[in-house]
């Protein structure tokens, strides 16, 4: 999966939005996984791009991924 998901993400420089999509993805399979310190950087830099392209709902899941990841770490 992760190897797909970087071969992606390389075909998609051109376009901010789908790349960006393709990092929340990922996100969410290191989440998956319980690597919190690889999930944090990739909806954090997503939600900076989701942000300023006004992806409201991209946005919203990667805020919904950072506070699991938070509450995760903090039990």
């Amino acid at each position: 999966m992760f190897a797909r998901t970087e071969r992606a993400k390389s075909h998609l420089v051109g376009s901010p939005y789908l790349l960006y999509r393709a990092m929340k993805q990922q996100a969410w399979f290191w989440y998956g996984l319980q690597g919190f310190e690889e999930v944090k950087s990739e909806p954090l830099r997503a939600a900076k791009v989701f942000e300023r392209l006004g992806a409201a709902g991209d946005l919203e899941d990667c805020e919904r991924l950072l506070r699991a990841i938070d509450s995760e770490q903090n039990e």
